[in-house]
């Protein structure tokens, strides 16, 4: 159609028809899953692979690398170092198939095949999916190449594997899809992240290291030893020698679709020599299940995106463990190592078994080594004019993290990372000290009694940050034991002086800073602020995937020191960022489908997380509708001797508008002395004004200020009389200052 006043191309005519009918809106999901159904896996398989040779499907996930938000609110940029952020050092180490995966994989678990090459299948909402086709011994015939994804309720369908797109499905009703859909079976090691050094590496340490190891004249290493690019000597033996079959991610490579059957591990040339008899070495259904399974998510070394510079120098402790029982509620399952071993990080700090008696514990402690030790520290320390009165500080060394603070027969019991010094003497090698968990106890939350170490390193290197459960006969401690894995341990006796880790190994589950609960007969934990799992037993569980549902508040890098509590008729989830601090969440809970969807956000700390910044939250429900939570503080001016303190215990309820309320425990009253009052004083612009009553080393400020149009309003404390030395607190009313993290020079925010 030509027009002198208009141009158009390819006109559409228009006719009026009545409108189509509206469709009614839909009631969001609260599901975490959704459900896939297979018409036919055969379909598109190609003439390599026959019917009935697929028995089952297994999920897998591509792990993505969550965005880290700054200070300022913006998302930090690649980094210029980019590849020593990959899940697998690529650029370190490759081989003859170029590239393994350099994106973490994780597995689900595997869900059946029916006869006529139907599947149907709940899996993970919001995650990035693929597939692979296996047969009946776990091995991958074939593997979905593209990624898909499911909204929480959805159910959504294909034909087959890598059919033509123009293909109509099959006319009549697959069988699965006239059953309930299958649950994914997560496999021995548990679902989630896979880390080769925690599922593949206790293969090669029970059947290979006696003979392949530094030693091997044929310098065929299979040892977990960490080498200078922090990638294992077995990692880097197997996959540049070519033993195992995997596609090159190598950039600007072309992919095509690879025939069934000729890739991963039915390629690969370590299953030929094991098949063909390699002396004496036999492995269990669960050990091949194990190095399967890593072959065919294409060989990925880390189960995250962790700054390489940053990992572990040394080898950590992969273990594989068999579950003779494992019984519920309140019993201790029976685990027996499949490989014991003595302990690999022992310490070198004095360690007593208690009684099970309040009073023989109570006599005991009298003549305790560390007791004693204790006792003669804190005398020789209350010299130094720096340290705290009322502000809880360890007995020697120095502190860190609060962790599983508890009330346990009519006590609280904090805990804590410590750094005992007997294997460094030496206060100058404080930072090669290695964490324990110390112990303290108080009946009102304000004066605390210490007691000795509660759990020392002996598989796990260092004790980190985790939480404890209370149940009617024991307290159950879930923390990760660094490169070991998450470990579970469990006291009953008075005063929790007494602690046993679950089969002396860690427990099946992903590792890291973590939260625990129990619900009916379910233990339920956080690793870092959004990842849940479940247990019926304490050794095996089971990855749920995202915890926070419709989340507006971006958590950025705080996923440490998790602690998730109920709080009035709502629930609290605490943790902290390594950039700002101390944070929470609050919002409304979903114990049917295990999701935490929060409705406000708020900071435990209003400025850099350091110097003397609030650091990493412990708490726990008062059984009163609140929350009692403390913090530990960085330090401002770092002692020789000893660093960080503890807050003082808040307690948390919640407002009539549903809003979080922040005061000190009732306790802190008894330690006021009268009150000095200074009454509404207008300050000098440039000035500095002494107020000569307020004297001393200890004091409580309660302080209002209106800074109207001032810069900065500054606060001096801990000050001589010519102000030759003072201690500034600073209000910041328009400057924006540089923040430290440690040695690490921040940014403008």
């Amino acid at each position: 159609h030509l027009d002198p006043s208009i141009g158009s191309m390819c006109p559409t005519p228009l006719a009026k028809i009545d409108p189509p009918p509206a469709l009614a809106e839909m009631e969001p999901s609260r599901s975490p899953q959704g459900q896939f159904v297979v018409a036919d896996v055969y379909q598109g398989m190609g003439p390599n692979i026959q019917r009935g040779q697929v028995k089952y499907l297994r999920v897998c996930e591509e792990v993505r690398s969550e965005l880290i938000r700054l200070p300022n609110g913006e998302y930090q940029k690649d980094h210029e170092a980019y590849l020593d952020w990959y899940a697998t050092p690529v650029h370190k180490v490759s081989g003859p198939y170029g590239w393994p995966s350099y994106v973490a994989k994780a597995t689900h678990g595997i869900v059946p095949v029916d006869e006529d090459g139907s599947a149907n299948f709940h899996a993970p909402a919001g995650k990035v999916l693929y597939f692979q086709a296996l047969d009946k011994d776990l091995n991958e015939l074939q593997r979905m190449r593209s990624v898909v994804q499911l909204q929480p309720g959805e159910t959504r369908g294909c034909i087959g594997c890598h059919e033509d797109r123009s293909q109509a499905p099959p006319r009549l009703p697959a069988i699965a899809a006239r059953r309930p859909a299958s649950e994914p079976e997560p496999p021995p090691w548990g679902a989630g992240p896979f880390a080769y050094e925690k599922v593949v590496q206790p293969v090669w340490d029970a059947k290979c290291v006696s003979c392949h190891n530094a030693k091997d004249k044929d310098r065929i290493d299979l040892t977990g030893t960490l080498d200078g690019d922090r990638v294992p000597a077995s990692y880097r033996t197997v996959i540049s020698r070519g033993w195992v079959h995997y596609f090159d991610w190598t950039y600007n490579v072309e992919h095509k679709l690879a025939e069934a059957g000729t890739f991963g591990t039915l390629r690969s040339k370590l299953w030929k020599v094991l098949d063909a008899g390699h002396y004496d070495v036999k492995l269990t259904t669960e050990q091949m299940h194990r190095v399967k399974c890593w072959i065919d998510l294409n060989c990925p070394l880390w189960p995250n995106y962790q700054f390489r510079l940053d990992r572990p120098k040394s080898a950590g402790l992969a273990v594989s463990a068999v579950i003779d029982s494992a019984p519920g509620g309140n019993a201790q399952p029976k685990v027996t190592p499949e490989n014991p071993r003595p302990e690999k990080y022992p310490s070198a700090t004095p360690r007593q078994v208690f009684s099970g008696s309040l009073a023989e514990q109570e006599e005991e402690l009298r003549t305790n080594k560390l007791m004693l030790r204790f006792a003669e520290s804190r005398k020789k320390l209350a010299a130094d004019r720096y340290r705290p009165a009322y502000h809880f500080v360890s007995p020697e060394s120095q502190l860190n993290d609060p962790t599983g603070l508890c009330f346990w027969q009519g006590r609280w019991h904090l805990f804590y990372q410590v750094y005992p010094p007997d294997e460094f003497p030496n206060p100058a090698d404080i930072p090669k000290r290695r964490q324990h968990w110390g112990h303290a106890v108080s009946n009102d939350l304000v004066r605390w009694r210490d007691l000795p170490y509660a759990i020392y390193p002996d598989i796990e290197r260092m004790c980190f940050s985790g939480s404890t459960v209370v149940e009617a006969s024991r307290v159950v401690a879930f923390y990760p034991g660094i490169d070991a894995g998450q470990m579970v341990a469990i006291s009953r006796d008075p005063l929790l002086l007494n602690w046993e880790k679950i089969g002396g190994r860690p427990v099946r589950c992903p590792a890291g800073d973590s939260c625990i609960w129990k619900e009916g007969d379910t233990y339920f934990g956080l690793v870092g602020a959004d990842n849940l799992v479940s247990s019926k037993n304490l050794v095996d569980w089971t990855g749920h995937g995202g915890f926070l549902e419709g989340n507006r508040f971006p958590l950025g890098d705080a996923g440490a020191c998790p602690n998730f509590v109920p709080i009035g008729s709502k629930h609290l989830l605490l943790s902290f960022s390594h950039t700002t601090g101390g944070q929470y969440l609050l919002g409304d809970y979903d114990a049917r489908i295990h999701r935490f969807k929060p409705y406000s956000h708020g900071r435990l700390n209003h400025g850099t997380v350091s110097p003397g910044g609030v650091h990493a939250p412990s708490a726990a429900a008062d059984g009163k509708g609140g929350v009692i939570n403390i913090n530990n503080i960085n330090d401002a001016m770092p002692s020789p001797d000893w660093d960080q303190i503890m807050s003082l215990a808040q307690r948390l309820t919640l407002g009539p508008d549903s809003r979080l309320r922040i005061e000190p425990v009732a306790a802190v009253a008894s330690l006021r002395d009268p009150l000095q009052h200074v009454g509404e004083t207008r300050l000098a612009a440039n000035e500095e004004m002494v107020v000569e009553a307020i004297k001393g080393n200890t004091m409580e400020l309660e302080v209002e200020i209106d800074p109207k149009m001032a810069r900065w309003v500054q606060l001096n404390v801990l000050r001589s009389p010519n102000a030759e030395e003072q201690t500034s607190i600073t209000f910041y009313n328009y400057d924006k200052k540089l923040s430290f993290w440690y040695d690490t020079r921040g940014v403008v925010c």
